[in-house]
């Protein structure tokens, strides 16, 4: 399936990018996104958690929905980049 498919291919791309892969857990799943990530941070016990930012307009940045939900309900650390 192509969330299978995602899923290999960050894992290999965290693979290559990284040292220690033990440091980074990867897993795709359906539903509803913040809660997933939410509840996936407390299952791994995660120290980080990164997210996008949306681009409003070329000079303009923004938190979307599920950025924004996670923000506001995970207990995690979580840097929003751009």
């Amino acid at each position: 399936t192509v969330q299978e498919k995602s899923l290999k291919d960050l894992q290999v791309l965290v693979k290559h990018s990284f040292n220690d892969d033990d440091l980074i857990t990867c897993y795709s799943e359906q539903g509803v996104i913040y809660e997933s990530i939410v509840a996936n941070s407390e299952k791994f016990k995660s120290d980080l958690i990164i997210m996008g930012a949306q681009t409003a307009d070329r000079y303009d940045y923004h938190l979307g929905p599920n950025t924004a939900s996670v923000v506001r309900h995970c207990k995690t650390s979580i840097l929003v980049v751009r």
